[in-house]
């Protein structure tokens, strides 16, 4: 337990570290934040960001720059689990003892001790309970406040986030991207619409659309994995209609249930390997905003310019104080042009009028 708290701890000295560099240093930085899902303690929060940088030290260490840690926002589902409960007390009563054994262990938080001795009674129990809640949304509560102000600071450190919802954690998830998207600026006073630098994946879907509204208009930024054999979501999505499974698992006496963040996902080789390809795929497609002001130039044509691998963009600010955005230059390029003795003459040679450009001021 000490181990978990001790990363929780961590945490708050991360995000104020990464921004005392230059901001647009950190562009080809990625930084995962996780949500977790319903009935996850605090510890077990800890327990499964250690299981997120186990997976991304595995999986992603070799294609990008990562923030070691894992940050994240603890999300105690006060309310959900309020009305969850409820719900199942009132069926409890005239409920069986297989249906009783599984509201038992879902109101102490474990799906461990649903009884696989009868999964369609366990089953039917879950889905009249989540069909009794309806589709929960998410409001402007104290947890869903302290997960936004932590993400902000993520995102003013101008890494690329990849947002990790889990189970009912993605409807905080879609909330939380609809609200930065509709709302945050970076540094700069560029939007995120137009320079979006926070991704999401999302792992065992409840939602009836992955992502919310953004995911429906941004698909490119958004990735999702549900087991066919999760028990949990299927009981959801027979109930309240959630995004179709999307894996064809199989069954692991680690988890019966096929839902838990870990044995059902991360520590599942082929799982694993399909989250870590949507991770790569949303992460290449965020944009930085301008990036003239990564490096000060002694030029007298040229003020300031800045790259970035990921995205394959050189942004130049002219001695007049317009910037243009050049895409599709390879990092060769970009180190020769910055080694280069005159800014001025390597620029007229080697990228004007050979690269793609925008005028970004």
């Amino acid at each position: 337990m000490k181990k978990y708290l001790a990363i929780a701890a961590l945490l708050l000295s991360t995000v104020s570290s990464v921004e005392a560099a230059t901001c647009e240093q950190n562009v080809d930085k990625v930084q995962l934040f996780y949500v977790n899902g319903m009935f996850t303690d605090y510890v077990d929060f800890g327990a499964n960001q250690q299981q997120l940088m186990s997976f991304q030290k595995a999986y992603l260490s070799s294609e990008f720059e990562l923030n070691g840690i894992v940050d994240g926002s603890y999300n105690r589902n006060e309310e959900f689990i309020k009305q969850f409960a409820q719900v199942a007390a009132q069926k409890y009563a005239d409920s069986g003892p297989v249906e009783q054994a599984a509201i038992r262990g879902l109101i102490i938080g474990t799906t461990d001790l649903l009884p696989n001795s009868d999964s369609a009674k366990s089953k039917a129990i879950l889905k009249e309970i989540f069909s009794a809640l309806d589709a929960y949304t998410i409001r402007g509560n104290s947890d869903f406040s302290q997960a936004y102000g932590r993400l902000q600071a993520n995102l003013n450190t101008c890494q690329r986030i990849i947002l990790v919802g889990h189970s009912q954690g993605n409807f905080y998830s879609n909330g939380l991207l609809s609200a930065f998207y509709n709302g945050y600026s970076h540094k700069d006073g560029s939007n995120l619409f137009d320079y979006p630098m926070l991704s999401y994946m999302g792992i065992a879907l409840p939602t009836s659309v992955a992502g919310g509204p953004i995911g429906s208009s941004r698909p490119d930024l958004i990735g999702h994995i549900t087991n066919d054999n999760d028990y949990i979501m299927e009981a959801v999505r027979e109930s309240i209609g959630a995004v179709p499974a999307n894996y064809n698992a199989s069954f692991t006496f680690a988890d019966w249930t096929g839902h838990s963040l870990g044995n059902a996902y991360l520590k599942r080789s082929g799982q694993a390997s399909t989250i870590a390809s949507n991770m790569k795929r949303i992460a290449k497609n965020l944009l930085p905003p301008s990036l003239h002001k990564q490096l000060s130039v002694s030029s007298s044509a040229i003020n300031g310019m800045g790259y970035s691998k990921i995205s394959e963009v050189l942004d130049i600010e002219f001695s007049d104080g317009t910037v243009y955005r050049y895409e599709s230059v390879p990092e060769s390029v970009w180190n020769s042009f910055k080694s280069a003795s005159s800014k001025g003459k390597y620029f007229n040679i080697s990228i004007k009028d050979k690269y793609t450009f925008t005028q970004l001021k």
